[in-house]
């Protein structure tokens, strides 16, 4: 374990994994200024990596990011689990203005929401971040070649993701009624 060979030490010094601590600003979209639609992706899996997740998006989307973490490598994750090179992409700068928080949340099935939402929920509020909305999707691709008319029998079950709506729901009036300090805090739980 001590030595490693080269090869690998070089393989593992340039990796980046995709989809953890990732900043993805939305590139089709024609507007006066850069970032105006940015996507923050993690793949959390566990209640602990939810914490993690959540304290990484918190911190980004305010531009702390940088004031909390010190870079030693240019690739690689840092402590907090965060990609070096997604934050330096540049993009928090942009967080800096005022910005809407919608979550986008997937869940399977076999993972307990009762575990994820809540936490997800505290520790980005521990950071003074809000989701304004929040959007259960299914673990459903569909993929359409262009030009070609999309089938009507294309029917998906959302009866998992009402079931993680109504979680959420259930978590935003406890919090709303918890938290006296925000109870000027919108709060769009409608999916």
């Amino acid at each position: 374990m001590t030595n490693l060979p080269e090869q690998f030490v070089k393989g593992l010094a340039t990796a980046a994994l995709q989809g953890r601590a990732q900043i993805v600003p939305d590139q089709l979209i024609e507007s006066e200024g850069s970032g105006d639609l940015v996507f923050y992706l993690d793949g959390a899996h566990s209640p602990e990596s939810m914490d993690v997740c959540a304290k990484w998006f918190s911190l980004a989307i305010q531009g702390d990011y940088k004031k909390h973490n010190s870079y030693g490598s240019n690739r690689g994750h840092n402590e907090s689990g965060a990609s070096h090179d997604s934050v330096e992409m540049g993009h928090h700068e942009a967080s800096k203005k005022s910005s809407t928080q919608f979550l986008l949340f997937n869940c399977m099935s076999v993972r307990d929401p009762q575990l994820f939402l809540p936490r997800l929920m505290r520790a980005c509020a521990n950071h003074g971040v809000h989701f304004q909305k929040a959007l259960f999707v299914p673990n459903v691709l569909v993929y359409y070649k262009v030009g070609t008319s999309m089938p009507t029998d294309t029917q998906v079950d959302l009866s998992w993701q009402l079931t993680l709506q109504r979680i959420w729901e259930n978590l935003v009036h406890r919090e709303k009624g918890n938290d006296v300090k925000n109870t000027n805090q919108i709060y769009s739980n409608d999916a």
